[in-house]
């Protein structure tokens, strides 16, 4: 399957290009966004010590998301995964960077392309394509080829500026791309605003977790949103 073309949204407040990562530096970057998001810190931790975490957390990211991309991660030999990385010029005013840049590894500074400015991974998600995410209870129950998302984040300096949505319309592209018909997404119960950010791009809730589950698992507990892949709606939802 040749990877999807790039993705260019110009009417936000930045031109924002979204597109397959390819190379290893791509793969570093989105690595760096997760341990980024998804890893927090005590008051009391402190910053070399946080840091020295994080930057732990970036190198096992980069190695499972290689893994996960070649496909010779033996949890998800049954999926074919793709990663997809948003990305925002780097401004030239040094204090509009450094507040874009806020919070992320120095790997989320990528270099210019052709004639044009540095680029800063702004955000990331991983396309899965196959029947199940593994280890995963939640996971539909509509007939065709389907895709799950998995792994979304974006930098907090660059929030509200339309990267998590298009992120998940080049996932739908690039799902629809790929023959699938379903995209799901899991998301925690009470996270009202991802759930918002997925409803406006035609998701609903397919099934949920149980309370018991939940705890059982020692998690919060989830849902699991679906959205039909239809590539008549592609240029519409962009």
């Amino acid at each position: 399957m040749p990877p999807l073309p790039p993705l260019c949204l110009s009417s936000l407040a930045l031109p924002l290009l979204v597109r397959e990562s390819s190379s290893s530096a791509d793969l570093r970057a989105a690595a760096a966004l997760r341990a980024a998001s998804f890893y927090t810190y005590p008051a009391g931790r402190s910053a070399f010590a946080a840091a020295s975490h994080q930057r732990m957390k970036l190198d096992a990211e980069w190695a499972q998301l290689e893994a996960k991309t070649r496909g010779s991660e033996p949890a998800y030999a049954a999926l074919s995964v793709v990663c997809l990385l948003a990305l925002l010029p780097l401004p030239a005013d040094a204090d509009a960077a450094a507040a874009l840049c806020a919070g992320v590894d120095a790997s989320c500074r990528l270099p210019a392309e052709a004639e044009g400015p540095p680029l800063f991974a702004a955000g990331t998600l991983d396309l899965n394509v196959g029947a199940a995410l593994p280890c995963e209870e939640l996971v539909g129950a509509r007939p065709g080829r389907r895709a799950y998302l998995s792994n979304v984040a974006v930098a907090s300096g660059a929030r509200r500026r339309g990267v998590g949505r298009a992120l998940l319309a080049a996932a739908r592209q690039a799902a629809a791309g790929r023959g699938c018909h379903h995209l799901y997404v899991h998301v925690v119960a009470d996270n009202e605003p991802a759930a918002a950010l997925y409803r406006q791009q035609g998701f609903s809730v397919e099934c949920e977790e149980g309370a018991a589950l939940a705890r059982n698992l020692g998690r919060p507990r989830r849902l699991l949103l679906h959205a039909a892949v239809d590539e008549r709606d592609d240029a519409q939802r962009i």
